[in-house]
């Protein structure tokens, strides 16, 4: 006679040990790489980075590098069907295997301008006041130095 208790303790051990989960990352690369990455205003490390996530929505991702203007984006982690209720519970508990949600955001980074000299400013502002007399009057007019 087959108990069940020990039927059901074999079944629990066989899904137990096979269970999968679903692994939510969200991958940042960034041109020049080794750029500051923060989410939602924290720190979380260096491009290329494999950050895991909990939950799906908008997230702020802002990545800053030494010479190169500081980027911000919002990304949406949509939700996929396999993560919506009721089919999240087979995906989480069920699934022999790990189901990997990536979502990437690539950034190609733009050097920040060079500050001029002194020299080069001057000369660029004398370079205006040349060229302002043959401007159409009304746009002279908002042109003009206080």
């Amino acid at each position: 006679m087959v108990r069940w208790s020990s039927v059901l303790a074999l079944l629990l051990a066989f899904l137990g040990g096979g269970v999968g989960c679903v692994e939510r990352l969200l991958q940042v690369r960034s041109d020049p790489q080794g750029a500051s990455v923060y989410l939602n205003g924290e720190r979380i490390g260096e491009t290329p980075l494999a950050h895991r996530f909990t939950f799906y929505g908008t997230v702020d991702v802002s990545l800053r590098a030494t010479g190169h203007l500081a980027h911000r984006e919002l990304k949406r982690l949509s939700t996929p069907w396999y993560q919506v209720f009721p089919a999240d519970l087979f995906s989480e508990f069920f699934v022999p295997w790990t189901i990997r949600d990536v979502h990437t955001v690539a950034v190609t980074m733009t050097p920040a301008p060079k500050e001029l000299t002194p020299e080069e400013r001057h000369s660029m502002e004398k370079r205006a006041d040349e060229l302002r007399p043959s401007l159409p009057s009304p746009a002279r007019k908002s042109l003009v130095k206080p």
